[in-house]
């Protein structure tokens, strides 16, 4: 009865906040007369001409909602205390015009497209293709932190020129290099744990990626599409902590062979005029023709070879493993290369007919050809060396990798020593070791503090032991 009560005059409370127009307080008045508008007054001029813009927008749609308003109220029964908040979080939702991450994606998008430094960026695509194609296990750490921090400095770039947050292009840097220094600690700091987040948001990405048959069924059954979302967020997260090792081996040569291709062939073309090069001269552009015909949609295709070849490695078949991770791009090559034998002249048949769209990008099969080729040829070679000649993942290995983490804090105790050895006085009991300072040959090693999980392990090997 009490909390009934309670419920009761919160609503009414609400109700007179909200409803009488004589609460409602102006926060800033009309500047004086003989005063002249200073920074603030301006900012402040064209903050409130966005909020008439969105008033205006908000009387547009107000029929809308007054609309749903009364058809909520009679469908909720009298009394009911979830009316007023499921009318909020439907006001909340309709406010939502665009997604953040769809903008922010387009921004980014439109700088590569359009940037007059297309040099240097197939450069640094050339760089760090060449990384992952060495050793994509290895530097995947630095990698990680580097692209983290250049995401929130570009978030925090578009954000303080947009709502001009900074007097200057000195503050500006300053703060960008702030909040990308914070990043980068963070991500360094706890590693394993932004694993977490990467994998969840990779898994998550391509499953709203290849979502369309999810929303087909989602029409038939309610909650078949969330199921999806959920399924490949929590799929990510267990492949990349699991088998972080096969799938970085296979990723790495495949990623980097194709940053390699891409950057160097956008780069000769700007020496030299070949049919075998690119024509279009923007780095962006010329990476999505080796896609193929299907654009952004092959990375689908690219992602189901990456997971065979991943499980072909951990079977024992680093050969499969390798023919599997260059299936689709063979497949594109082909496909140009039939192109160009029945299509040579300004993409027709000897007939008049046009190519067949499904075969290669329009007035690029060259570059399609020799790009997917030379793609094909440095994967083999990089995959050779990560995946086909390192060495086997042991079991022991594979069943620590799960929990297997950077950070600081996770020791092994120390074997239990007997007092007839006479050297029980030499070992502390409360010590453990790091493993990397554990040697082949059992000796002591440098020595840590015993931490809440080293003490618990030994206490549990003390009564495996026998010990009372």
């Amino acid at each position: 009865m009490t909390v009934q009560v309670f419920m009761v005059l919160l609503q009414c409370c609400l109700w007179v906040s909200l409803g009488n127009p004589a609460l409602k307080v102006v926060p800033n008045g009309p500047p004086m007369p003989h005063m002249p508008k200073g920074p603030t007054a301006i900012r402040q001029d064209v903050k409130a001409e966005g909020r008439e813009k969105s008033a205006a927008i908000d009387d547009l749609t107000a029929p809308k909602h007054a609309d749903h308003a009364q058809a909520t109220s009679q469908k909720a029964p009298a009394g009911s205390s979830l009316s007023l908040p499921c009318e909020d979080v439907y006001l909340f939702h309709s406010q939502v015009k665009r997604s953040p991450v769809l903008m922010y994606t387009s921004h980014i998008s439109t700088w590569l497209a359009k940037s007059p430094h297309q040099a240097g960026v197939a450069a640094v695509a050339v760089v760090i293709g060449l990384l992952c194609a060495w050793n994509g296990p290895r530097v995947w750490h630095a990698l990680v932190i580097a692209a983290s921090s250049l995401i929130v400095a570009w978030l925090v770039h578009f954000e303080a020129v947009l709502k001009n947050l900074v007097p200057s292009l000195f503050a500006e840097l300053v703060l960008t290099l702030a909040a990308a220094s914070a990043v980068a600690l963070a991500m360094h700091t706890g590693f394993e744990g932004s694993q977490v987040l990467v994998g969840a948001f990779a898994g998550f990405a391509a499953a709203s990626y290849c979502s369309d048959w999810a929303r087909t069924v989602d029409d038939h059954i309610a909650g078949a599409a969330l199921l999806w979302y959920c399924f490949g967020g929590a799929f990510g997260t267990w492949i990349l902590l699991a088998w972080r090792r096969e799938l970085l081996s296979a990723v790495a040569p495949l990623f980097g062979s194709f940053l390699v291709v891409s950057g160097s062939g956008s780069l000769l073309s700007r020496a030299v005029s070949l049919p075998c090069l690119p024509h279009m001269g923007v780095w962006s552009v010329d990476a999505l023709v080796l896609l193929g015909p299907a654009g952004t949609h092959a990375l689908a295709w690219h992602m189901l070879c990456i997971l065979l070849a991943v499980s072909c490695q951990r079977s024992g078949r680093p050969v499969l493993a390798l023919s599997s991770l260059v299936a689709f791009t063979s497949l594109v090559a082909l496909g140009a290369l039939l192109a160009g034998i029945q299509c040579h002249k300004k993409d027709r048949r000897a007939d008049g007919t046009r190519c067949p769209a499904f075969l290669a990008v329009p007035d690029n099969w060259q570059w399609q050809l020799s790009g997917c080729t030379a793609w094909v040829m440095l994967t083999l070679v990089s995959g050779w060396k990560q995946i086909v000649s390192s060495p086997p993942t042991s079991g022991a290995e594979q069943g620590r990798g799960i929990f297997d983490s950077r950070a600081r804090g996770i020791y092994v105790p120390v074997e239990e020593v007997s007092t007839e050895d006479g050297l029980a006085d030499k070992v502390d009991p409360l010590k453990t070791l790091l493993p990397s300072q554990q040697s082949a040959h059992g000796s002591p090693g440098l020595e840590k503090p015993l931490t809440l999980s080293g003490f618990v392990h030994s206490v549990h090997a003390r009564r495996l032991g026998g010990e009372p």
